[in-house]
């Protein structure tokens, strides 16, 4: 394997060391049943001991306050696409919709190269400059006509003015009524999340419906890139938790028991989860957590989505002794089908708000 490849090898080579033992010498389908049927057991003994120890995880009520805090910044929410959305609603209420649209476009413009920013400079100037215009912003008359002046000028530099102008009518004036108002005030009790990737070793406040890429690390791909990538297009405001590290020290022992700790946790936290079986390894692990978290799935209500690689070599083995410990789940046959499903359920959950 390449360098890159071997520091990426994951805790669960490790932490399987002693399960590879035990299980040596068996038939494969015999290791399979019995780990899934283990994970159900186990499943099965956490759900009664939460039940008659009376400890539901709550994660999920964050305080007010805690909340309040995330949103009271400006620029966060003006770089957060969901939570934009609400303040973006408000201004559009007070005929201010423009103001925001207009700054977007100058970042755009001071992004672009010279050949792009053209068609970019004639937008800024006859639909949010021009005198008359459905869209013009209520920036100093000076301002709008020193860059009217300047119309076929293509310079970084050119909107300078006009943007700090906007910048501090939105920031200034806007924002403080913003937070006073009931498009504030929806915003909160949605309890958006400010940020949408978590990987191993960060912390998810519990902020947002959240999702846990559970399967194979170790000895395969980096398919949670693929499947990370594919959510944030079609799922916006859904938080990923990711448990692959961009390094892993495999010479420090105790980064395992790390791990261990930050996956459990966070499977608890997560809205849902998915368990993807890719075609390199069996993923013995993974069996180990699909069959725990069938089961508890099957009273918490917990969404739980199961795909096999085309190629995995006990993908009939996973779908049979899925379909007997909870008929619910669905077992899907490769990465696309799997992201379609997280898409259809997201779009439900988003449509029922």
């Amino acid at each position: 394997y390449p360098l890159r490849r071997q520091r990426q090898m994951c805790i669960r080579d490790r932490s399987t060391q002693s399960t590879g033992s035990f299980l040596e010498g068996m038939d494969n389908s015999i290791v399979i049943s019995r780990l899934i049927y283990t994970g159900v057991l186990v499943g099965a003994s956490l759900l009664l001991y939460s039940l008659t120890r009376g400890e539901s995880r709550k994660l999920k009520n964050v305080k007010h306050i805690r909340i309040k805090a995330e949103y009271e910044s400006f620029s966060t929410v003006l770089k957060h696409s969901r939570a934009s959305v609400f303040f973006e609603k408000f201004l559009k209420r007070c005929y201010m919709d423009e103001t925001l649209v207009c700054w977007r476009y100058i970042q755009q413009y001071k992004q672009k190269d010279e050949t792009d920013r053209k068609s970019l400079n004639e937008d800024i100037l006859t639909r949010f400059c021009r005198s008359g215009s459905n869209e013009e912003v209520n920036a100093p008359s000076e301002i709008k006509k020193k860059v009217l002046e300047n119309y076929h000028s293509l310079e970084l530099s050119k909107f300078t003015e006009l943007e700090k102008s906007l910048y501090d009518m939105l920031n200034l004036d806007a924002w403080p009524r913003y937070l006073n108002s009931p498009e504030y005030k929806e915003c909160i009790e949605e309890k958006v999340p400010t940020k949408t990737l978590i990987k191993c070793l960060d912390e998810f406040d519990g902020i947002g419906e959240s999702i846990f890429l559970g399967g194979g690390i170790s000895g395969c791909s980096d398919w949670q890139v693929l499947a990370t990538e594919a959510l944030e297009k079609k799922c916006p405001g859904l938080v990923i938790l990711n448990p692959r590290r961009d390094f892993f020290d495999v010479n420090d022992s105790s980064q395992s028991e790390i791990q261990i700790k930050w996956e459990h946790k966070h499977l608890h936290m997560a809205t849902a989860v998915m368990f993807w079986f890719p075609c390199e390894t069996l993923c013995p692990i993974t069996l180990y957590e699909l069959g725990t978290w069938t089961i508890i799935s099957k009273q918490s209500g917990k969404k739980i989505f199961v795909g096999c690689h085309p190629d995995y070599k006990r993908k009939m083995d996973v779908e049979i002794q899925t379909k007997l410990a909870n008929p619910d789940i669905t077992v899907v046959t490769g990465m696309d089908l799997m992201i379609d499903s997280i898409v259809a359920w997201w779009n439900d959950k988003s449509n029922n708000k």
